[in-house]
């Protein structure tokens, strides 16, 4: 896979091919100040959508507890419904394109709900996780 070079450089967010010839599609900015954006091979076959960004909070970063907490909005717009406080197993796009499964689910907090994402140790280790950092989140889903 070739690395693009330069922040003007538009690739493809999956196969990274940065050819002229290529077409791309749709688009984002990345955390690295790079646009990545799909080649018409890659999405045909599926859709990339970034979910969230979140600045991690002490207890976010904190490997003993390998989970992040949700934004409620993030969660309501972009997770699938929850009909209690049982998991689910779920499937992320990092924004490295790399798959990770966590399981998502809510924790009753006075009259509210706080929504999280577990078994993340893995994924924290990868990416070096500190309180401060701001970490992307994408989806990968199957297209009609």
């Amino acid at each position: 896979m070739a690395s693009p070079s330069s922040s003007t450089t538009t690739f493809c967010f999956q196969c990274e091919d940065s050819s002229n010839s290529v077409t791309f599609r749709n688009g984002w900015r990345l955390r690295s100040g790079k646009f990545a954006q799909l080649c018409h091979r890659c999405a045909c076959g599926r859709v990339v959508t970034p979910l969230f960004q979140k600045s991690l909070s002490a207890s976010d970063a904190d490997l003993a507890l390998s989970r992040l907490v949700i934004p409620k909005k993030c969660a309501e717009a972009y997770f699938p419904p929850l009909s209690g406080p049982h998991k689910i197993p779920i499937n992320i796009l990092d924004t490295d394109g790399k798959e990770w499964n966590f399981h998502f689910r809510f924790w009753p907090n006075s009259r509210s709900k706080m929504y999280v994402l577990e078994g993340l140790r893995d994924y924290m280790v990868s990416k070096k996780w500190q309180a401060g950092d701001v970490d992307a989140i994408a989806s990968v889903y199957a297209s009609p």
